[in-house]
């Protein structure tokens, strides 16, 4: 009988509360800094009267500066996968997190108020995914690049 070894198995790295909060934070502000930074980007006021008016007012107008989310977004994914590369894709899907969970906010304050708001809601959110989901395959390049970086 032919007996395999196998590498123990290691347990997944624990996520620090501190590159948690930094994964979520850099999410929301690709979406937040992008509108209020590009001069003539705030044309459209938030709908209704929003619980978190500075947020649904960069969303409402995230698509006169789309470009610069999306890249942000993208170069902000890197980041994390070079800087925490075991880590890689927990840290990348939080960076949807926070910007979901003040639109999600946002929308049960509206719908409280007025049941016909928000009727496009899934579009909301799958643009919420496209201006931040680059972070992902970000992520997934930083962590090579990280590996690479270290065979030299």
């Amino acid at each position: 009988m032919i007996r395999h070894e196998t590498p123990e198995s290691t347990p997944p790295p624990r996520l620090s509360p501190l590159w948690i909060a930094v994964a979520a934070v850099a999410g929301l502000l690709c979406v937040v800094l992008p509108p209020y930074l590009v001069r003539g980007a705030l044309t459209r006021p938030a709908y209704g009267a929003p619980l978190i008016p500075w947020f649904a007012v960069a969303f409402a107008n995230i698509w006169s500066c789309w470009r610069i989310s999306i890249i942000s977004s993208f170069l902000i994914g890197v980041g994390l996968g070079y800087a925490r590369p075991r880590s890689w894709l927990p840290l990348s899907c939080l960076t949807v997190s926070l910007a979901a969970i003040l639109n999600t906010a946002n929308v049960i304050h509206d719908a409280m108020r007025d049941r016909s708001s928000h009727n496009l809601l899934p579009f909301e959110f799958a643009m919420l995914a496209f201006i931040c989901g680059p972070a992902i395959p970000g992520a997934f390049i930083g962590r090579k690049l990280r590996g690479l970086a270290n065979l030299a």
